[in-house]
């Protein structure tokens, strides 16, 4: 449980939480997360799914064997998690994308650039690869290719989750795109019909194990 305790420490201090925030945010006693910090308790399997989610790691990197230096060293950095609605206005270049005291972010040690966030699916239309509660990690400053996986917006509408489909490139230069979903049972939106914007392309996807009680 040591490397645990040590790892979890870290995690939560590189995110810039207390411990009392790590309890609000997982629901899980303070005086346990103490004792677990301190590689004298451990938590159930609920518990430890609950940790991962807060921290926004994975339960390999909780367990790791790397000892916290080795953990400092894989250069964690926070990115925001942004709600379908912010996440279809996200601006790049802008200053306000660090992240801000309170607000949700997610640990990654991903190669991505300064503007990038984190988004939950909130839809089933790339079912079944992707269900409702997973996260994608997406860079705006990445450029997307037909069939990646982007975050984008069509019109005003918050943003989604779809797979980019290059059609033609028009006249004046522009592609003409659709943003397709990997559940036929979902409409294909198309650029023709409404203005779409891209605002990310997912550099990573997250899945997240899902209560069954």
């Amino acid at each position: 449980m040591s490397n645990l305790g040590s790892n979890v420490r870290f995690m939560r201090k590189q995110l810039g939480m207390t411990l009392a925030q790590l309890a609000a945010r997982s629901g899980l006693d303070i005086s346990n997360l103490s004792k677990l910090e301190r590689g004298v308790g451990g938590f159930s399997r609920e518990g430890i799914d609950k940790l991962c989610t807060a921290l926004g790691v994975s339960e390999g990197t909780l367990f790791s064997d790397n000892t916290a230096q080795s953990v400092i060293d894989m250069q964690v950095r926070r990115i925001p998690i942004l709600d379908p609605v912010q996440a279809a206005a996200w601006v790049r270049a802008s200053s306000a994308h660090l992240p801000q005291q309170g607000q949700p972010c997610i640990a990654t040690n991903l190669s991505a650039g300064r503007n990038s966030f984190a988004m939950r699916i909130a839809d089933e239309a790339m079912g079944p690869l992707f269900a409702i509660g997973d996260m994608v990690l997406a860079d705006p400053d990445v450029a997307p290719l037909p069939g990646d996986v982007v975050v984008a917006s069509a019109g005003k509408q918050p943003a989604i989750v779809r797979q980019y489909k290059v059609k033609e490139i028009s006249a004046t230069g522009h592609p003409v795109v659709d943003l397709v979903p990997l559940n036929p049972l979902h409409p294909t939106i198309k650029s023709a019909s409404h203005p779409i914007r891209v605002v990310g392309t997912m550099m990573e996807h997250r899945r997240f194990r899902k209560d069954r009680g």
